[in-house]
């Protein structure tokens, strides 16, 4: 089987997090998005203006069987309906299924009976606030966040693990039910056990939530 992955242009995690946890099951194909640094909300919205639909359209060319719109902020910044609007242009362009990030991450944390949450995100004041405003959006109470602060994607990439154990616990807050990691291109689902140990409440990642979706979709192909 083929997932393909339509990811910001300096992400450089969500494609390696999949080949991984899919080895076996389906080959990974990524076309991406210029996306200029640093990243700022009008950066985005000209990345989905200009650069989106042309990505899926390379991605059909190679008839993949689920397609993934890998960017949570962009879907944050869009909220729930236009995120939806969005990915149903993108499956008339790539011919398939397209899974959601966000919409992922409210889905699995609602199979989690997580209502109030704590958002974890690398990113600087805007764009994290953005993605508090999409979970609000989806229902959710977010109780405690705390963003990284980080200006360029590509810096997003690079930040170790380790860092991402020690950010978490600064995310929360009495009450929440579950943390959710807000990146595709942040490697925490690498230490996603080690975050549960760590925060002791369930820990859903953007990549283990859009994987989740993606290996259900697989299944009904």
């Amino acid at each position: 089987m083929r997932v393909g992955l339509i990811v910001p242009s300096s992400n450089t995690v969500m494609e390696p997090d999949f080949q991984r946890e899919l080895a076996g099951v389906a080959s990974v194909h990524a076309a991406r998005m210029y996306l200029a640094d640093p990243v700022t909300p009008a950066g985005e919205f000209e990345m989905l203006d200009r650069h989106a639909a042309p990505a899926a359209r390379d991605l059909g060319t190679l008839a993949p069987d689920v397609t993934v719109f890998g960017c949570t902020s962009a879907a944050a910044l869009l909220g729930p309906d236009g995120d939806a609007r969005l990915r149903s242009r993108l499956v008339g362009l790539t011919g398939t299924r397209v899974v959601g990030v966000a919409d992922s991450l409210g889905n699995r944390l609602r199979e989690l009976d997580a209502s109030r949450i704590a958002v974890l995100s690398p990113y600087a004041a805007e764009l994290a606030e953005a993605v508090i405003r999409g979970f609000a959006g989806e229902g959710f109470e977010v109780l405690g966040a705390h963003g990284l602060e980080i200006g360029d994607n590509a810096e997003v990439g690079r930040v170790e693990p380790e860092a991402i154990l020690d950010a978490a616990p600064l995310a929360l807050a009495p009450g929440a039910e579950a943390l959710a990691v807000a990146c595709t291109n942040l490697r925490a689902l690498e230490v996603r056990e080690e975050l549960e140990r760590a925060v002791g409440i369930p820990v859903v990642t953007a990549n283990s939530a859009a994987l989740t979706a993606v290996r259900r979709a697989l299944e009904e192909v």
